[in-house]
């Protein structure tokens, strides 16, 4: 709850980002903080440039957190809503074939120290 307040109403994504991974620690299977985890990195990608590839690339943190929060009987459906939104966001094959990125590579976002998988937006 006051990590939702903490990004909602007041704005600050840092120090909701803070409190929602403490809640992972005490309740690792519950799907509710990797829900706003998600979201919270979602949201991250207009702080980047237009013409950056971590801008795309911070949706693969996203989709990870959610993944996680698919295991949780509660949170299931609003995950893989989540995930079908969000998927067309990531980069294309095109976008990782310019940096040398093939599918299942790992690839770190700096910003956010996050280290995930390659994966590549389908063609529309």
């Amino acid at each position: 709850m006051l990590a939702k307040l903490q990004k909602d109403r007041l704005g600050n994504s840092t120090k909701a980002l803070k409190l929602t991974k403490e809640a992972t620690t005490f309740q690792p299977n519950w799907g509710e903080p990797y829900i706003l985890l998600g979201l919270i990195h979602a949201s991250s990608g207009r702080l980047f440039d237009s013409k950056s590839f971590d801008r795309k690339a911070i949706i693969w943190a996203a989709i990870d957190m959610w993944n996680i929060a698919l295991k949780d009987p509660e949170t299931s459906d609003e995950a893989k809503r989540l995930i079908e939104k969000y998927t067309r966001y990531q980069p294309t094959k095109a976008d990782c074939f310019m940096r040398n990125l093939q599918l299942g590579d790992r690839y770190t976002i700096d910003c956010i120290g996050y280290t995930t998988t390659v994966r590549y937006k389908q063609s529309e």
